[in-house]
């Protein structure tokens, strides 16, 4: 007596697994399902990537801190352009007092004392101060072409995101479709009450899903407004970017090295390093105290008489050691120029690792987009034949179920791909250097 009733519930089971994507409009992969609501659902859309860039750029720490490299670069070619390479002094003095057995004596001086320019230093701190401002100017480059790549990244996870949470909405709704089926069968008598209660179970398993799909949305929404600001980018998951070929992806791999030469980040690491030994050897040259000069005036007036005596003065100081502080200070210059070296040889290195590892990224997820597609079309192929078989009573109806969660599965496996291949290919125009 148990056989039918086991053999019902396994088959009721089957209907409920197979409705998880199935019966969708998924299966027809052309038609995209509705997003679901979200609290970021009123926010201005903004479709232009540069706009992105440049509201991600408003936000970024990184680009304050630039933007305080180029000032004080700025202010360094300022120096160079002074006639001193520090602050002159002035020193006013005024004294007066007796003297035994003679007059009242009142004594004033006023005295100028500036550093000099020693040779060379000039032109040298000007040198660093345009290595500063090209460093500035690269590392900005570099850093917009970082947040391109992280804006996309953002949006292709929201696309990512919004295709997963529509298909577990659209399989929650049908479940609950299917849940009332099942209620008015039961009410009928042609079914048995257990067959509820299990629908009613993987209904709420449904819903859980959907749950942990909208979270995840959520938070992909949360990470994009979190970098770009409170708007809404235009989200397409079904675009699929043009296709390299195998000539095309094995003529970039054999010109890694002369691609990699042109890129931002590694031209901003040499500008950087350029600067440090600039620095570095202006440093070296600065260790001495610098000479200075001065020009002083002094008056002698004796009190009580018109009778006063002027008298002009000129000094030159001249440092007879080096400035310990200045000397460690180029110490520190030598070890920041040597890490500078380090870091661009290391940048090199990694750009043509990332670069040879995108284009094997994009080949290998242009190869799996194609097989989803081939999978695709044989599930609705199949699917077709079977819904023919199974309107003519010729094949059951857990075999027909099978069928539909295969097709809508591949369907949906083929938009994941399509955004996995979007996905690739930003890495490599990432790799390569190229702003999108």
């Amino acid at each position: 007596m148990l056989t039918p009733f086991l053999a019902r519930t396994r088959a009721w089971r089957s209907l409920t697994s197979a409705l998880l994507c199935g019966l969708t409009t998924a299966w027809t992969g052309a038609q995209a399902l509705p997003a679901p609501p979200t609290d970021h659902a009123t926010l201005p859309v903004v479709s232009d990537m540069a706009t992105m860039v440049d509201m991600a750029w408003a936000r970024s720490p990184r680009a304050r801190q630039i933007q305080g490299m180029q000032l004080e670069a700025q202010s360094q070619s300022d120096l160079a352009t002074r006639w001193f390479p520090g602050a002159p002094s002035l020193t006013l003095g005024q004294r007066s007092g007796d003297r035994p057995g003679q007059r009242s004596l009142r004594e004033q001086e006023v005295a100028i004392q500036a550093p000099l320019w020693s040779s060379g230093r000039r032109a040298a701190t000007s040198e660093v101060s345009q290595a500063a401002l090209s460093a500035a100017h690269a590392d900005q480059l570099a850093w917009r072409l970082d947040l391109s790549y992280q804006v996309r990244e953002r949006i292709e996870a929201l696309n990512l995101a919004t295709v997963r949470s529509q298909h577990a909405q659209a399989h929650a709704d049908n479940l609950r479709q299917l849940e009332g089926d099942v209620a008015r069968r039961v009410k009928a008598g042609d079914m048995a009450t257990v067959d509820a209660l299990l629908m009613r179970q993987d209904v709420l398993n449904a819903d859980s899903v959907v749950s942990q799909a909208r979270l995840a949305l959520i938070e992909a929404e949360h990470a994009f407004h979190v970098l770009v600001g409170e708007v809404r980018p235009v989200l397409n998951p079904h675009t699929v970017p043009a296709e390299l070929s195998d000539e095309q992806l094995n003529e970039l791999q054999a010109k890694v090295h002369d691609r990699v030469l042109q890129h931002p980040w590694l031209m901003a690491a040499q500008a950087e390093a350029a600067h440090q030994n600039k620095r570095h050897a202006l440093r070296v040259d600065a260790v001495r105290t610098p000479w200075e000069v001065g020009v002083s005036h002094r008056r002698d007036q004796e009190a009580q008489s018109n009778r006063a005596l002027t008298s002009w003065g000129i000094n030159l100081q001249l440092p007879l050691t080096d400035d310990p502080a200045l000397r460690q200070a180029a110490m520190a210059a030598r070890t920041a120029a040597d890490v500078a070296d380090a870091e661009a040889q290391r940048a090199h290195d990694l750009l043509e690792s990332d670069l040879l590892e995108a284009i094997q990224r994009v080949r290998h997820q242009q190869a799996m987009h194609a097989q989803a597609r081939a999978m695709a079309d044989a599930a609705r192929q199949r699917l077709d034949l079977i819904r023919k078989a199974y309107a003519l009573g010729e094949m059951g109806l857990s075999e027909r179920l099978k069928a539909e969660v295969a097709s809508a599965a591949a369907a949906l496996r083929v938009t994941e791909q399509a955004v996995l291949l979007t996905q690739a290919s930003a890495q490599l125009q990432y790799a390569l250097g190229e702003q999108p």
